[in-house]
């Protein structure tokens, strides 16, 4: 199966946002298709950090899952992410 998230996105339209606690993580591609991100313990996500600092750069993505919650689009808190981006 092809990988759905392999074309970059701006940090405006992300395919995902993950709650950290701390800051939010907004998903602009991932390396690896589903099934092999599965198998992988050290596939990544490229990812623009919205916080205190702001920057991009890799995370890897069971990370990510293992600390973070993943907030549903258009919720009040992706709203209020997004119009800090």
């Amino acid at each position: 199966m092809p990988n759905p998230c392999a074309k970059s996105r701006p940090k405006t339209d992300p395919y995902e946002m993950w709650d950290m606690g701390f800051c939010h993580y907004l998903i602009l591609k991932k390396w690896s298709s589903p099934e092999k991100e599965a198998a992988d313990p050290y596939a990544r996500w490229y990812v623009y950090t919205v916080g205190e600092y702001s920057e991009y750069g890799d995370m890897y993505a069971a990370d990510i899952k293992r600390l973070g919650r993943q907030v549903q689009p258009g919720s009040p808190r992706w709203q209020r992410v997004m119009s800090e981006v």
